[in-house]
């Protein structure tokens, strides 16, 4: 099952969006969240990709990721009070290809 999600968050404290090593990151946050509820098997086969990326210290108030998830759930309500700093705010069904960066509307 493929989802999108609709989320913002501020970045004051992280260094960017995307996965670093070592270093505080959204997409890295999420992923270790991700995996520590056990909502993805592996990175590589849950397909997360990104709309688009910020710098260190930007925020984001309407970006949008997909990922494969291995189980349906109510992702909204499971990560509600998961983040301080982080905010998801919509989610949709998607198809199998789905790609948020070459979406026409997201």
């Amino acid at each position: 099952m493929r989802i999108a999600l609709k989320f913002a968050y501020n970045g004051i404290d992280f260094h960017g969006l995307s996965r670093q090593p070592n270093i505080k990151t959204i997409e890295g946050k999420i992923i270790n969240s991700l995996l520590q509820k056990e909502l993805i098997k592996e990175v590589k086969s849950s397909n997360i990709r990104f709309a688009s990326r910020t710098d260190k210290g930007v925020s984001a108030i309407g970006n949008v990721l997909a990922i494969d998830l291995k189980d349906e759930i109510n992702f909204l309500k499971e990560f509600y009070d998961e983040f301080d700093d982080i905010v998801f705010y919509g989610i949709a069904n998607v198809n199998s290809t789905f790609n948020p960066r070459h979406a026409k509307q997201r």
